[in-house]
């Protein structure tokens, strides 16, 4: 029994950091110290050393000895870093997606996450386009069929959460991607799509490597 509730609590503590890195409450180079952790969730030591071990075996937590646990700070490089082996899970998702398109409720699916991305051209909330566009890729995960992809892709997403840069040509690219990566997804066209969406990564280093950290 103990050891059952020591793991819940873990998944639980590990599942409202990772929300707060995504809403914004917690941000890179933020420490969090054990005492608070155990006091914010009502749990004893066991639980909480486990999940601040397993955000830092995905990447989410740095630990020093003299900080203790802090949301890890990347540098511009490892961003890149990350955004290129993003590149080509995405790029293979995409691909999946595509040549499974005519099975039962994939193109239903596809089409209502990518319907909801498409929707945020016009809106004016950066935060709603922004969780419109992890949905899509959450979605391509999903549909992809590969358990790997499904298990691999939300630890490299959080790992770029801060990268989210408002710039208005830059986001009438990003739409224009979002509307080939469809196009060539719901042809069933594998090729096209991966390339398609290889590509709107490529443009995101792009990015990366000119604005300001």
């Amino acid at each position: 029994m103990n050891i059952h509730r020591s793991i819940s609590t873990a998944d639980k503590i590990v599942a409202d950091i990772q929300q707060g890195l995504r809403s914004g409450r917690l941000k890179p180079g933020q420490r969090l110290p054990e005492p608070d952790l155990m006091r914010r969730y009502g749990v004893s030591r066991g639980p909480t050393r486990e999940a601040i071990q397993r955000l830092h075996a995905e990447g989410v937590l740095s630990l020093s000895r003299n900080r203790g646990a802090a949301i890890r700070e990347f540098s511009r490089e490892e961003m890149i870093d990350v955004l290129q082996v993003i590149e080509a899970m995405a790029g293979l998702a995409a691909r999946l997606v595509a040549s499974r398109i005519h099975m039962p409720g994939c193109r239903t699916s596809f089409q209502a996450s990518l319907g909801e991305l498409l929707a945020q051209e016009e809106g004016s909330s950066f935060k709603a386009a922004i969780q419109a566009r992890d949905d899509f890729f959450s979605t391509l995960m999903r549909l992809s069929g590969s358990l790997e992809l499904n298990r691999v892709f939300p630890m490299m997403q959080l790992r770029i959460i801060r990268l989210q840069v408002p710039d208005s040509d830059v986001e009438q690219t990003r739409f224009a991607d979002y509307r080939t990566i469809g196009r060539a997804v719901l042809a069933g066209d594998a090729n096209a799509a991966e390339q398609a969406t290889r590509q709107h990564l490529r443009t995101a280093v792009d990015v990366l490597k000119r604005v300001p950290l």
